[in-house]
């Protein structure tokens, strides 16, 4: 590798970073503080819509009885098509794209 004294070699292209550089701590606090807020969060809105769709008789995923194996690829399939539906949505439509 080619250097020159007042540059990096050649060949890098960033600089070793610190590994407890300056406010690591207030990083992982925000970490912590995030994950648990935003999974419980997450938990209450799926309960609270699970009870929401359970009160009018819509019936449950989990009533079906599948393979554990089918009901991941359904899963799956349903949330691929969903991210789909809303990305087409704001190519169609520029005021979802814009916001």
């Amino acid at each position: 590798m080619k250097s020159d004294p007042d540059h990096r070699p050649l060949g890098l292209r960033f600089e070793k970073a610190r590994l407890f550089r300056p406010f690591f701590a207030s990083d992982v606090f925000y970490l912590v503080t995030g994950f648990i807020g935003g999974t419980s969060l997450t938990y209450t809105f799926i309960i609270s819509a699970s009870l929401a769709l359970d009160s009018p008789g819509v019936p449950r995923f989990s009533a079906l009885d599948l393979p554990g194996w089918v009901a991941v690829a359904v899963a799956l399939l349903l949330l691929d098509l969903g991210n789909y539906a809303a990305h087409w949505l704001m190519h169609r439509y520029d005021r979802i794209w814009d916001r």
